[in-house]
C-alpha cells in the first residue's frame, strides 16, 4: 500500500531483489488505508494512483524489466471502472485486477459479476492482450471457470475462497 509516488519508490526499492513484481493495493478498504491516502482512497484520485504507477515503472521496474500491476475495486459505474483501468494501462501498469465489490462494500455485501462482467466486457476487446484479474466471491469452481472462459480474463484471485 502507498499513497505517494516517491515513497511507493523508496519502498519497492527496498524489496526489488526479492521480489517478482509489485503490485499496488488500490482497493483496501479499511480506515488505516484510506486515512493515510492509500488503498481505495487512490479510486477517487486517479491522477495520483497513475504517478505512483509511472513513478515505479520508469524510475524501477522497467530497467530491471519486472511486471507492475494494481488491484483495485469497481467504481461507481461501469464507464468511471473502465476509465479508471485505461489510466491505469496508460501509467505502465502490466496487470489490473478488478474486485467486484465498491469501496464502502465488506464481504456482506456480494460482489457484482454483473458490472464486473460488463467492465472486463468494453475493456478485453480494446486490450486484447493486457492481463485482466478479477476478485471477490468466486468459491465454486465450476462458476469461476463460466466466468473465466466467459469473459476471457486471464485469472482470478481468491481470498476467503481459497480458505475455506
Amino acid at each position: 500500500g502507498t499513497g505517494e509516488p516517491y515513497l511507493a519508490l523508496q519502498a519497492a526499492t527496498h524489496v526489488i531483489r526479492d521480489v517478482s513484481a509489485i503490485d499496488i493495493n488500490m482497493g483496501c478498504p479499511r480506515k488505516f488505508s484510506v486515512s493515510g491516502g492509500m488503498g481505495a482512497a487512490l479510486l477517487e484520485d486517479p491522477d495520483r494512483a497513475a504517478r505512483i504507477l509511472k513513478k515505479l515503472k520508469n524510475d524501477l521496474l522497467k530497467p530491471l524489466n519486472k511486471p507492475l500491476s494494481c488491484k483495485i475495486r469497481l467504481l461507481e459505474n461501469t464507464q468511471k471502472t473502465v476509465d479508471f483501468v485505461e489510466g491505469m494501462i496508460n501509467a505502465g501498469a502490466d496487470a489490473v485486477a478488478i474486485h467486484g465489490r465498491r469501496p464502502g462494500h465488506d464481504q456482506i455485501n456480494a460482489a457484482d459479476w454483473d458490472t464486473l462482467e460488463e467492465v472486463i466486457g468494453l475493456l478485453r476487446p480494446k486490450y486484447p492482450t493486457f492481463n485482466f484479474l478479477v476478485n471477490g466471491d468466486f468459491y465454486d469452481r465450476k462458476e469461476r471457470i463460466e466466468f473465466v472462459q466467459r469473459t476471457k480474463v486471464d485469472g482470478v484471485l481468491l481470498g476467503r475462497p481459497a480458505l475455506y
